[in-house]
């Protein structure tokens, strides 16, 4: 798909957004969008059901509850993106720059988000269960109520993260730089991997059977 055919999809997406005469909604399922320029796209609702994504600029992009589940979005430019309530169930986010992204109780269950950067992005109520966040750069990332259990957390940069609440049952978080981070009541269990020396008692965590 050029980049042509890829703006009047774009143009007939924001009619159906508007309820416009003539409006579509979006349907890019399968399709291949590497390298694609959606710089502030407004996506928001529009179905990219294992689209390939790969290194495509979607900075500023609005996609609020867009279906993503399983795209390929390696080394992807999302920064600033809104994916409020997005579906990214095990979408490839490798690499990718989610700096500052909006995810508000996004869908990321299972989804590869290995050295992806999430520095000051807002993750409050994110569904991240099972993911895979390692080596990923989480600093400053509002965490606050999300769901982290059975994470790969190992080598994450945490510093300054807020996890109050968060659910880190099962979470492996080896070598995690937790410098700095809010833990009050956040959820651990005896699966729960924390680095070496670090007391979850003195962050007022608290212990789940």
């Amino acid at each position: 798909m050029n980049q042509e055919e890829l703006n009047e999809i774009l143009e007939k997406h924001e009619m159906w957004l508007d309820d416009e005469e003539g409006g579509e909604r979006a349907k890019l399922a399968w399709v291949t969008l590497k390298d694609a320029d959606l710089v502030k796209a407004n996506l928001n609702l529009a179905i990219l059901y294992k689209a390939n994504l790969t290194g495509a600029n979607l900075s500023g992009a609005y996609l609020t509850e867009a279906d993503l589940s399983f795209a390929y979005l390696m080394e992807v430019n999302l920064k600033e993106a809104i994916l409020r309530r997005a579906d990214l169930r095990e979408a490839k986010l490798i690499r990718a720059d989610l700096t500052g992204a909006k995810l508000r109780g996004a869908k990321l269950r299972g989804a590869d988000l290995t050295r992806a950067s999430l520095a000051k992005a807002d993750l409050t109520f994110a569904y991240l269960t099972e993911t895979d966040l390692l080596e990923a750069d989480l600093y400053k990332a509002n965490l606050n109520e999300s769901h982290l259990g059975w994470a790969d957390l190992r080598l994450a940069n945490l510093t300054g993260a807020n996890l109050s609440r968060a659910n880190l049952t099962g979470a492996d978080l080896t070598r995690a730089k937790l410098n700095g981070a809010q833990l009050y009541m956040a959820l651990y269990d005896d699966y729960t991997i924390f680095p070496e020396g670090f007391d979850p008692k003195q962050h007022n965590m608290r212990k789940v059977n």
